[in-house]
C-alpha cells in the first residue's frame, strides 16, 4: 500500500511565528500548495491520509514546484514577523514510492544505498562557485572572514529562511531532488550542519547500519542518539538535529 509521509529537520535560532514553529509553517505550506486538506495543531497533521490523495493527481514537476512555493511563502510570512536570525532546513516527502528531498541552506539528506552513502542535497555554502556568482551578480560580496567564506562579512550560507537584512542575496528557494525508492535504498538520514561538520556521510551510514540493517529489531532512536553523541564528542557544540527514516518501512 502506498504511503505519503513528510519529514523535516531544521536548525537555527529558536524562533517562532506567534505559536506556530517554523517547521510546522513549512509543512503547512507544502500541504497547502499541493491543494491538500489539512488541520494543523500541536504538530499533528490531521486528515493527512485524505489530503495526500490529492497529490496523486500531480506530476513530479508540479510537486517540486509546489514545495518550492511553500518555502518561499514560509519565508515571506517569516519576514513579516520581523524576527531576527535565520534558519536552514531539509524536508523529505515520500509519495507512492518516490522520494522528494529539498533544502535551502546546509542541513543535509544522506541516503544509504546498500551501505554506500549518497548525499541527496548540496550544502548552500557561500564558498560554492555558483552561489558566489549569483550573490555577486546581485551586487553582494563574499569574503574570507575568520576562516570561513561569508556573505557581507556575515552569514556562511547562501540560502536560508529569514535574515531580512541579507534577503537581497540570501534566498529561501530550495534545491529539490526526486528519485524512485529502490530495494537497495535502506534508510535516509536528515541532519543539521552542526552534525555534519563533525561526521562524514559514510561514517553516519556505517553507524546507522549497525542499529538498523540486517537485525531482528532495528533501533533507529538508538542510532540517532549515537550519531548525536559522536558529533558532540568530536567537538560540535551547536544545534545537533538528527532523523533516521527507514525506507523499507515507509
Amino acid at each position: 500500500m502506498a504511503k505519503d509521509i513528510l519529514f523535516i529537520v531544521r536548525e537555527g535560532e529558536e524562533v517562532k511565528s506567534k505559536t506556530v514553529t517554523l517547521s510546522l509553517l513549512i509543512l503547512k505550506e507544502i500541504l497547502n500548495r499541493l491543494s491538500l486538506v489539512f488541520l494543523m495543531g500541536m504538530g499533528v497533521l490531521r486528515q493527512l491520509k485524505v489530503a495526500m490523495a490529492e497529490v496523486s493527481k500531480r506530476c513530479g514537476d508540479a510537486i517540486e514546484e509546489a514545495i518550492k512555493e511553500a518555502y518561499l511563502t514560509t519565508d515571506m510570512d517569516f519576514l513579516k514577523e520581523d524576527v531576527g536570525g535565520s534558519t536552514c532546513c531539509v524536508t523529505a516527502m515520500i509519495h507512492e514510492g518516490d522520494l522528494v528531498v529539498s533544502n535551502p541552506g546546509d542541513c543535509r539528506a544522506v541516503l544509504s544505498r546498500n551501505g554506500v552513502a549518497e548525499a541527496l542535497t548540496s550544502d548552500h555554502h557561500v564558498s560554492r562557485q555558483d552561489e558566489r556568482a549569483r550573490i555577486e551578480a546581485l551586487g553582494g560580496y563574499v569574503d574570507f572572514c575568520h576562516g570561513v567564506w561569508r556573505i557581507q562579512d556575515s552569514l556562511a550560507v547562501s540560502r536560508a529562511i529569514g535574515n531580512k537584512h541579507l534577503k537581497q542575496w540570501v534566498i529561501a528557494e530550495p534545491e529539490t531532488k526526486s528519485l524512485k525508492i529502490q530495494l537497495e535504498c535502506e534508510f535516509l538520514i536528515l541532519a543539521s550542519d552542526d552534525f555534519w561538520n563533525k561526521v562524514t556521510n559514510q561514517e553516519a551510514v556505517n553507524l546507522v547500519r549497525l542499529f538498523c540493517v540486517d537485525i531482528d529489531k532495528p533501533e533507529p532512536f538508538s542510532a540517532c542518539k549515537k550519531l548525536a553523541e559522536l558529533s558532540s564528542w568530536r567537538g560540535s557544540f551547536g544545534d545537533i538535529s538528527v532523523m533516521i527514516i527507514q525506507l523499507e518501512r515507509c
